[in-house]
């Protein structure tokens, strides 16, 4: 269980350093669901978790270097 964890967060982690837009893991979930978050068996889905927690730190870091330019203009 631990090595497929892993494998996922890698592939995800491969998978959204290419785009830098966070939303983009959402298009094309492994698991092949077409309403992501929208079904009841997405409320188990490792791979909609992994997502949404990966959309969530790359918002936080975008975040972050938009506050960090904007402080440096100053």
């Amino acid at each position: 269980m631990f090595l497929q964890d892993l494998m996922l967060c890698l592939q995800l982690t491969v998978d959204n350093s290419r785009s830098k837009n966070p939303s983009e893991c959402l298009l094309h979930l492994p698991c092949g669901c077409l309403h992501p978050g929208k079904e009841l068996c997405c409320e188990n889905c490792e791979y909609l978790e992994a997502c949404l927690s990966q959309k969530q730190m790359l918002e936080r870091k975008q975040a972050a270097y938009a506050e960090a330019e904007a402080v440096s203009r100053v």
